[in-house]
């Protein structure tokens, strides 16, 4: 998909390898026609992967050193593993050796993986986790599906102690590993949250923001709108005192313009106002104006100039 320029399902960043071949061994190919073995299938596959692959080449192996003697077949995959690596080529190998998961824990260029399994459902979780071994839950695969515990102490008892602790190892590890990934969720879940509320506040006080100086600009065109209304009126009330030539017309002007100006006159009340100086001040400061009765919040300080 990647090569041919097409979108993947991977997260952004992601890096893809293109590979100038791509060798798999998997399945049963055991042919009675041709008189091969299952192991004898595989190894043939391989015999070929090895003649062919190049550092550039992906290799991948199901249950590699299979169908033969444990012990031989645990040795033959760690040197077919440790000849791929020398060639350089990316692997991925399967298998149920105890003794190849612990060559991978202690050679470089050797990763172990897992896909998590959950013994009581017996169902795969789907959750691969890297660095981890896996384990065969034979016993609790075996127990789960009704297997007589008797025969489960007796196979118990004949592993080795050699192979018990390497499995409590391995069983340590594996819990260890889920926890940790257990914990990352919720890590990652909780950033989640965080980020949502985060975006929330910013749309909270982007939205008081606006209002805010939607509430200013308001305050402001009421506040001119009523000092032209009295500007008007009172140029009105001049025009005609000064065309009238009562004296007791004129007096009746002057006692209407008084009235206009009282009337459009701002007052307050002492006790609940005083004037704050520059250095009282704030920008981000919320104040209350008393001449239109009310609040905003100061965006710039005046100067001279203003």
């Amino acid at each position: 998909m990647a090569a041919s320029g097409m979108y993947i399902p991977a997260e952004e960043k992601s890096t893809v390898c293109v590979f100038d071949n791509i060798f798999a061994d998997i399945g049963d190919e055991q042919s009675i026609q041709e008189s091969l073995s299952t192991f004898s299938s595989h190894m043939t596959n391989i015999v070929e992967i090895l003649n062919c692959a190049s550092s550039n080449s992906l290799v991948l192996l199901d249950e590699l050193g299979s169908g033969t003697d444990p012990v031989e077949g645990s040795s033959l995959a760690i040197s077919i593993l440790d000849a791929l690596n020398q060639k350089g080529c990316l692997t991925l190998s399967t298998t149920h050796y105890p003794e190849v998961k612990n060559y991978a824990l202690v050679t470089d260029g050797f990763e172990n993986a897992s896909s998590e399994f959950d013994v009581q459902s017996l169902c795969p979780t789907y959750k691969l986790l890297i660095g981890v071994p896996g384990q065969s839950n034979a016993f609790a695969i075996s127990k789960r599906l009704g297997l007589d515990e008797s025969i489960l102490e007796k196979a118990e008892s004949l592993v080795s102690s050699n192979t018990v602790s390497i499995e409590d190892i391995l069983r340590s590890i594996y819990d260890d590993k889920k926890k940790i990934e257990e914990e990352k969720e919720k890590i990652l879940s909780n950033s989640k949250e965080i980020e949502e509320l985060k975006n929330y506040l910013k749309n909270q006080k982007n939205d008081l923001d606006k209002s805010q100086a939607e509430s200013v600009n308001l305050a402001k065109e009421k506040a001119r709108q009523i000092l032209l209304d009295a500007k008007e009126e009172a140029d009105e009330i001049l025009r005609d005192l000064e065309n009238t030539s009562s004296k007791s017309e004129a007096n009746k002007l002057r006692r209407k313009l008084k009235e206009k100006i009282s009337e459009n006159t701002f007052t307050h009340n002492v006790e609940d106002f005083s004037p704050l100086s520059n250095s009282q001040i704030h920008i981000g400061d919320f104040v209350k104006i008393n001449p239109i009765g009310m609040n905003g919040q100061i965006l710039s300080i005046p100067d001279k100039s203003r």
